[in-house]
């Protein structure tokens, strides 16, 4: 088959030939459709990530949109190393496999499922955001870490007040500003602060898995949108580093 490959991590993917995947037990084969490229998808690619273990020739990709054999449309996530999404075929599990209504397209369901499902679960799930959010900072959803966040929290420490205090929940999502920060002790005795990750290993897949399949719903009703940029697979090496400008890249397959 056809697909993107990573053949030095760090390099943009190549279009090139890669073996066939063979579904095992508990997987299906999917003839894949779209799949978005997201950061995490290049920091993945790239050995940077966390969750990463880069080693030699892979497809990148967490994951996408396809069709079963029996024509069955599904989004399915984290197919087995070194596949990806990024190809003409995956073999993903049919546990990680959710059903797609038919009036969402593939290149809205590939692009909002990766932003859409941090946003949805650090405010519903690891939040647990409550109505007095109006009231005041209740939630902070943090996207940068690094010296923005110790900025926030000097000034939540600067505003307490001997009288109340108020508890504060901060979600940790990304870290593009930096991977760490120093967090002195006064702050954390002077604001009632929890520290959350929402991330792979901080939330459930099942869960992550129950909330892509909401957003999809909201999607197909409309109700949320996201702005995508759907370029062809075969010019993956040109698009993988374009910027993005407000719009999700989704790379696409055609049908054979």
């Amino acid at each position: 088959m056809n697909a993107a490959v990573v053949n030095i991590p760090g390099q943009a993917p190549k279009y090139q030939s890669f073996p066939d995947p063979v579904p095992e037990e508990g997987e299906a084969l999917i003839h894949v459709r779209a799949a978005g490229l997201h950061p995490l998808v290049k920091s993945t690619a790239s050995g940077s990530h966390y969750s990463s273990s880069a080693t030699g020739p892979a497809v990148p990709g967490i994951d996408g949109v396809g069709l079963l054999d029996d024509g069955r449309r599904v989004y399915f996530v984290f197919v087995r190393k070194p596949w990806g999404t990024m190809a003409e075929m995956a073999a993903a599990p049919r546990a990680r496999m959710i059903p797609l209504p038919d009036s969402l397209d593939d290149v809205t369901a590939a692009a909002i499922a990766n932003p859409g499902m941090p946003a949805w679960l650090s405010l519903k799930n690891r939040a647990a955001l409550a109505a007095e959010a109006a009231t005041g900072i209740d939630v902070i959803v943090d996207y940068l870490w690094g010296r923005p966040t110790e900025l926030v929290l000097e000034s939540l420490a600067k505003g307490f007040k001997l009288e109340s205090t108020r508890k504060t929940r901060l979600v940790e999502i990304g870290s593009s500003a930096g991977p760490t920060i120093t967090l002195p002790a006064a702050i954390l005795r002077s604001v009632d602060l929890t520290l959350l990750g929402s991330g792979f290993g901080a939330v459930s897949l099942e869960t992550i898995l129950a909330g892509i399949s909401t957003l999809f719903s909201l999607a197909a009703a409309g109700t949320l949108t996201v702005a995508a940029e759907p370029i062809p697979l075969k010019d993956v090496e040109e698009g993988w580093n374009r910027v993005e400008k407000g719009r999700r890249i989704v790379f696409t397959v055609k049908s054979s």
